[in-house]
């Protein structure tokens, strides 16, 4: 099972916070946990969040809806220097070209979680509302119960 590190370091005066993906394993001859690092997320921003009201057109597309959902998001916590790219499941900070995580509604805004958020729509599993909603939650997005509604029926009406 893997899941979301955030590790600080100190760079002069200041603490930076870098995420990292980590896998969990169980070894069974020391009956103890093992962790492994397997992938550098980038360095990860936590912005302040003002309320802002959500509109989208209920005839668009999931992916559309979940793109206007994640810009919405990230205008909220009025974040300008941020760029998500869901075709290539990215979140760079403009100034840098860097990756990087947005930590926002106690999840995790990063080329993972998006991934794993686009992998829903192709999936024909049962339990694919108990899934979208752990993605959105895993991505710190927190639709309003309409939009999700809506996002559940479009998985549906495949």
């Amino acid at each position: 099972m893997a899941f979301i590190r955030i590790k600080r370091r100190k760079k002069g005066e200041e603490y930076c916070e870098y995420a990292y993906l980590v896998e969990n394993t169980w070894l069974k001859t020391r009956k103890q946990a093992s962790q492994r690092v397997q992938k550098y997320l980038g360095k990860v921003y936590r912005p302040q969040k003002i309320a802002r009201e959500f509109s989208c057109e209920p005839k668009s597309s999931f992916y559309d809806i979940v793109k206007e959902i994640i810009r919405w998001e990230l205008g909220q916590h009025l974040i300008d220097s941020i760029e998500v790219d869901l075709e290539g499941c990215k979140v760079t900070d403009k100034n840098t070209g860097k990756q990087c995580v947005v930590a926002i509604n106690d999840g995790y805004l990063c080329g993972e979680t998006l991934a794993g958020l686009l992998q829903i729509e192709k999936k024909r599993e049962e339990k694919q509302g108990y899934m979208l909603a752990k993605a959105l939650v895993d991505a710190g997005i927190q639709p309003p119960r309409e939009v999700f509604v809506v996002l559940y029926e479009k998985l549906n009406k495949r």
